[in-house]
């Protein structure tokens, strides 16, 4: 299985599947599954960060992981080509399709290497979707990752923060007059 971010249909066949007859093998830039229906709470604060995630690398999975990015497949050799990803990159935020920000990303490659397969499925995220509109991947606030939750909540807690000083400086100035 391989996937750039771990669909949750993915996620569920790999930990499914009889080890006894297969052998499971998941590549993905992050070592863990985050459930995304949850994040608004998180970001919100009705639950912790931590409950949306589910580690990939679980001991009694049965899942073989390996941590990278699936660059392509030979269908010809049966085999999957990835690129291991030493190299930090912001996975803690929503990615969206900018050509300009897949360019930089692809300029820095990490060791690169190959995985035999007999049965391949390949099960994928997506990306948060700007539909061509200036200024909304600068401006906007998506919500793919535990990362973006927490950017919410803290522009949340910004916000709550100025007006508490805006009210508690007009209170100051009113009770001066």
């Amino acid at each position: 299985m391989s996937s750039d971010f771990l669909s949750w249909a993915g996620f569920n066949l790999s930990r499914k599947l009889d080890t006894k007859k297969f052998q499971p093998v998941i590549v993905s830039p992050r070592p863990y599954f985050v459930f995304t229906p949850l994040l608004a709470s998180t970001a919100v604060g009705t639950l912790e960060f931590r409950t949306t995630l589910e580690s990939v690398r679980r001991r009694s999975s049965g899942v073989e992981f390996f941590q990278g990015w699936a660059d392509d497949v030979n269908f010809d050799k049966k085999c999957l080509i990835v690129e291991e990803s030493a190299i930090q990159r912001d996975d803690s935020a929503a990615l969206t399709k900018d050509i300009d920000a897949l360019k930089q990303i692809s300029a820095k490659k990490g060791k690169v290497f190959e995985i035999g397969y007999d049965k391949l499925v390949v099960a994928v995220g997506c990306y948060s979707q700007t539909f061509g509109t200036k200024g909304v991947r600068e401006n906007a606030l998506f919500l793919k990752d535990v990362g973006d939750a927490r950017k919410i909540r803290k522009r949340i807690l910004n916000c709550e923060l100025n007006t508490d000083l805006y009210l508690f400086a007009h209170q100051l100035i009113l009770c001066r007059f």
